[in-house]
């Protein structure tokens, strides 16, 4: 087992030439990890990972691979590099996920904070009866008697009329 490539010699037109030809010239190659045209072809890398640290060494691998894919690109300036396999995919739903979480999280705070606002009629009491019709009920029995309960403990707020409707 040998290199087919010198890394060395990589800058030498005639040596890429070479290695064209002898990797369109392998059956093995040709057609499968290199396109028949020499267009595109594959590096494959298999990684494999203690299960355990998957998830401190995925994110870690994929931006090794990243890294190393940039590397490329700047030496070969007609390579495009593009990291693809199972490390990368789930590093970039671990990205997805943590990126959504910078706007659903806050979104789904402030929706809960202002029902919570609303439900508990923070906002400056009853207004046109709104309380009445949404959060209070005029038909069970104990409703009412929590309201008189608390008009008699406290008397009626200032934006209650006696009959126990907004003002």
């Amino acid at each position: 087992m040998r290199n087919l490539v010198d890394p060395e010699r990589l800058a030498d037109a005639d040596e890429r030439l070479w290695i064209r030809t002898a990797a369109l010239a392998d059956p093995r190659l040709a057609g499968s990890l290199v396109a028949r045209d020499a267009g595109v072809s594959a590096v494959s890398v298999t990684v494999e990972l203690p299960a355990e640290e998957e998830v401190v060494l995925i994110p870690e691998v994929a931006r090794f691979a990243h890294g190393l894919a940039a590397q490329v690109q700047d030496r070969f300036s007609g390579i495009d590099v593009r990291p693809v396999g199972t490390v990368i995919i789930n590093n970039a739903f671990t990205e997805a996920s943590f990126a959504s979480q910078k706007t659903f999280l806050p979104a789904s705070l402030a929706i809960m904070a202002l029902l919570l606002i609303m439900l508990t009629r923070v906002r400056g009491g009853c207004r046109n009866g709104f309380c009445d019709r949404v959060f209070r009920t005029r038909i069970d029995g104990a409703g009412r008697l929590g309201r008189i309960a608390v008009h008699a403990a406290h008397g009626p707020g200032p934006d209650h009329r006696s009959d126990g409707s907004c003002s």
